[in-house]
């Protein structure tokens, strides 16, 4: 998948809230609009998006980042907020010599001080043309930060990583010191390479070291010979001779002229007598891996720059370790182990956006870029501009390939695979969790708003998100890290700006879930989720049909057969592999039966997949049919132990749900279309050959017959005394159960029709309009009122309270509607994604909750009766039972949750059949916890 990629270049000082807003806010809808309409994706690198400034990328990076997005995106790559102030002026990072000199010079007839200015550059021969270089802004002040930081962390004392003077921070390190010394607890600090550190060299640089250590505390510190500034330095600051130890050095090795093209490339090179050590160490291999990765280590030697044949490392492995222990100095250690260990494992290798997607989840990560309020944030993100200043300095080692409609990254030598298995991945432990980490993000188990909580221990964490916590004790927060949803098949999409050819697409399918998710199923040893829940899944089905994936989908069942479900896996991919030839020809066009597991059967036809719960239908398909003829529908009643089946015969069924036996039959002159029964069970409608059937339930006499209808649907009131015929081509009547006399008709044709609670309205949609019609008249006497442009997408009255019925809008706005007073109340507003393709709606009988499904997740529960305090509506998605079921938004429903309420619920999901709530008949709720899991809830009153 192609990306439009924009640099966003602002003064950090003067559009933080901006930035966030946007980060929050705008990004994520446009990154879902890309997606959907255009078939991108979409990323913002954001420079200042760090909380530290000290984290913050140098002009050179900054300005690398711009030519990539400007070089990579597929549309546009640059956007600038322009505010009020001007941002902070950085000085240049290179200035040729004989400028750099001109402006001393100038300084000097002007007789002003140029010690500053010197400070800040260093002479450096290896620059083309030589230059003075800009020193790196890490040197002394990040390094005392660090320690002081380390420190107070150590002995649970809040820190501040805001503190940039060096002032500042030497009077805090000799704080620090002292509580250490009075501390039980000794303190040893150890300063490994102080000569490696940039611009440590200058004993203007190292000033905060102590003279004298207070008691309990020791310091340790290694440096080289060859930076003679430092060592002598420290031979002042501690004149004791005792204090020092030679150690022997480390066998290095050295570099070669081979380098000669990148080093020119990137406007480099190295001395004379560091050219030597060079080519002495080609001699020993010549590989041009081996050559790379000697660049990337003496391309950061100055002129300046003692080298020796122990300078650089023999072999190609141990050069990698060297250039990933660089990495970790640069980045951190727990940033590059991780995003290497998910780059590694992944199957056809990852993208740009979804290594971003996958960080944000890490919690040890994203904790570090916590804002400092007094609120932790709703929505967390890991950086954009964190990861993309990571993957520049992977260039040239990862390469990027078209793997079905996405450019993923992966390794170009398999060395680099080696040796983070070695460095990173040393156990089958370790293997598991970071397949299972890959597994839960292509699940899209965090997605669509579902929070992930994140604990935070740390003493300096605690002190900037403390809320009446005990200091030292953990919290925990519930945070949106926003990663893109994961389903099988995109709602919509378009050709790509980059392959605007529709024929070049390779469809809606989500490829990048269809390939990686069944494999980090695998690896992670979660071989329940993969058999039971992703082998049985009908959407992972049609998605690998619908993807021409067949023969890949035979051999993913055949090899997990081996585990568990030996049969049913087996006759799956039997079934399959009989239809091989008509489903690579026409996949869309081939409808077949599958049975699979125990309490659920599916058939997969041209208009999608339908579940039926096999404890009720199993009793009712025992019975004889005629040939070729399966139940068709199956109706439950509310109050008694009794249901209705039929097969698209002539024949409807009624069985004892008790005994699972069969009571009676009404035979019909023609096929049933059509049926209802009423809430206290003592008639049943039915629909055949356009006459309509009124029956006595109990003996199954027919009452009589209404001949010449052409009836779509029948709906009967909640009293039961009145019934509706509902017409697609003529007129609609209200007629009473008792004699059939006719109340009323009307000419409208209403989608989702209800009849309201007391029997008085039929309520229905009309392009986009809820309408309230008589049931004695006939006529709209009420509408609901929209005051925008939206539409009503769904609604439901509340059983306990007749006069009132919920309605949700397409602005994602939830109201409750008065229909006596003809008022509205606004409630709550919806997130995004429930809008997409909303499907049933139910509300319970008090009010307080309602039940909304969805494409993407397929079961909501919907808090309408509380909310939350930011004025959104609660939302419990039943997706797993491992996380607690606090009331916290996006957080899970339990079980035990649910079956508290199983008494107000009087609902069904449309892909099932309709539950019944009679004392004897078992209550089940079958629902998709996962897009590719299924189980059931079993809500027996205990």
């Amino acid at each position: 998948m192609s990306c439009v990629e924009i640099y966003l270049c602002s003064n950090p000082e003067d559009s933080a809230q901006e930035r966030k807003a946007l980060r929050e806010t705008v990004f994520p809808n446009l990154r879902n609009h890309c997606r959907q309409k255009h078939g991108v994706e979409f990323r913002v690198i954001d420079p200042f998006e760090v909380p530290n400034p000290q984290d913050w990328p140098s002009q050179e990076l900054r300005l690398q980042l711009l030519q990539r997005c400007r070089k990579t995106s597929v549309g546009p790559f640059f956007v600038a907020l322009i505010g009020e102030q001007y941002g902070t002026a950085s000085l240049p990072e290179q200035v040729e010599i004989p400028e750099f000199q001109n402006v001393l010079q100038m300084c000097q007839s002007m007789q002003l001080s140029t010690t500053a200015l010197e400070g800040c550059y260093r002479r450096d021969e290896n620059a083309i043309p030589p230059s003075f270089c800009l020193l790196s802004q890490y040197s002394s002040q990040q390094l005392l930060n660090n320690i002081c930081h380390h420190i107070a962390v150590s002995y649970n004392q809040p820190w501040d990583n805001g503190i940039r003077d060096v002032t500042q921070l030497k009077e805090a390190f000799t704080e620090l010191l002292a509580l250490a010394s009075s501390s039980r607890h000794p303190l040893i600090l150890m300063i490994d390479g102080l000569d490696q550190i940039p611009n440590c060299e200058g004993p203007q640089h190292m000033t905060w070291l102590p003279k004298s250590l207070l008691p309990n505390v020791k310091v340790v510190i290694s440096t080289s010979q060859t930076k003679a500034g430092t060592l002598a330095f420290l031979k002042t600051q501690y004149p004791d001779s005792n204090f020092f130890l030679e150690l022997e050095p480390f066998q290095k090795r050295s570099s070669s002229q081979m380098l000669t093209a990148l080093l020119k490339a990137s406007n480099r090179r190295i001395t004379s007598g560091q050219q030597m050590y060079v080519n002495e160490a080609l001699k020993h291999c010549a590989l041009p891996l081996y050559a790379e990765l000697l660049y990337r280590q003496v391309s950061l030697w100055s002129s300046e720059t003692e080298v020796t044949e122990k300078s650089l490392s023999q072999g190609i492995h141990n050069n990698i370790h060297r250039f990933l222990q660089h990495l970790e100095e640069k980045h951190g250690k727990t940033l590059v182990g991780k995003l290497l260990s998910f780059l590694t494992l992944s199957r056809y290798g990852i993208t740009r956006a979804e290594l971003t997607d996958i960080l944000s989840c890490e919690n040890d990560l994203v904790s570090m870029f916590l804002p400092s309020e007094d609120i932790p944030p709703q929505k967390l993100r890991f950086p954009e501009v964190v990861v993309e200043r990571l993957l520049l300095d992977l260039e040239g080692f990862l390469m990027a390939r078209h793997i079905s409609g996405s450019h993923v990254l992966f390794w170009v030598s398999r060395h680099f695979r080696l040796v983070i298995l070695k460095r990173y991945i040393d156990s089958i432990d370790v293997s598991k969790e970071i397949h299972h980490r890959l597994a839960a993000y292509f699940s899209g188990r965090y997605a669509y708003g579902r929070a992930k909580p994140l604990v935070i221990t740390s003493a300096c964490d605690m002190e900037t998100h403390k809320q009446d916590t005990p200091q030292g004790m953990p919290m925990k927060m519930y945070i949106d890290r926003n990663p893109f949803g994961q389903p099988w098949v995109w709602k919509s999409f378009k050709p790509s700006i980059s392959s605007p050819d529709p024929s070049l697409q390779t469809g809606d399918v989500n490829f990048r879930k269809v390939l990686e998710l069944p494999y980090h199923l695998r690896l992670s040893g979660s071989l329940e989720e993969l058999c039971r829940g992703l082998m049985l899944s009908f959407d992972f089905h049609h998605a690998m049909l619908k993807g021409k994936l067949v023969q890949e989908l035979i051999s993913w069942l055949e090899e997990t057969s081996q585990f568990m479900m030996p049969r049913e896996l087996r006759l799956l991919a039997c079934i399959l592999r009989g239809s091989l030839c008509l489903l690579q020809n026409s996949p869309a066009d081939t409808p077949f039966i599958i049975q699979v597991g125990y309490h659920y059967l599916s058939a997969v036809t041209v208009n999608g997949i339908t579940t039926w719960d096999m404890d009720l239908v199993r009793v009712a398909a025992s019975i004889p049919k005629t040939v070729s003829k399966t139940t068709k529908v199956v109706l439950v009643k509310s109050l008694e132990d009794h249901f209705y089946t039929t097969d698209g015969t002539d024949l409807v069924s009624k069985w004892d749900a008790g005994s699972g036996k069969i009571e009676g039959h009404f035979l019909h002159h023609g096929e049933v279309t059509a049926l209802a029964v009423s809430q206290d069970g003592e008639h049943l409608v039915t629909v055949a050959s356009g006459d309509i059937y009124v029956w006595r339930s109990v003996d199954g006499v027919n009452l009589y017959r209404i001949s010449g209808s052409v009836v779509s649907q029948v709906l009967i009131s909640p009293t039961g005394n009145i019934a509706v015929s509902l017409s697609e081509r003529g007129l609609s009547r209200v007629w009473k159960v008792a004699d059939g006399h006719v109340v009323c008709s009307f000419h409208l044709k209403l989608k989702k029709p209800v009849i309201s609670p007391e029997s008085t309205f039929l309520l229905g949609l009309q392009e986009g309009n809820l309408l309230a019609v008589s049931l004695w008249s006939g006529y709209v006497t009420r509408e609901f009122p929209l005051s925008d442009q939206s539409q009503v997408l769904a609604f439901n009255p509340i059983l306990e309270h007749p006069d009132y019925v919920i309605v949700i809008t397409s602005s994602g706005a939830i109201y409750s509607w008065k229909m006596s007073e003809d008022t509205i109340c606004q409630r709550f507003q919806m997130p995004e994604y429930l809008l997409e393709q909303p499907g049933d709606f139910q509300v319970s009988a008090d009010g307080k909750y309602a039940v909304l499904t969805t494409i993407q997740s397929d079961i909501n529960i919907l808090d309408v009766a509380q909310g939350f305090e930011d004025g959104s509506v609660g939302i419990y998605a039943i997706i797993d039972a491992e996380e607690s079921a606090t009331a916290t938004k996006s957080n899970f429903l339990s079980v035990t949750s649910l079956e508290r309420h199983q008494q107000a619920w009087g609902m069904y999901y449309s892909r099932f059949i309709p539950i019944g709530w009679g004392p004897s008949l078992r209550k089940s709720l079958v629902t998709r916890l996962r897009p590719y899991e299924i189980k059931r809830f079993d809500l027996c009153e205990k």
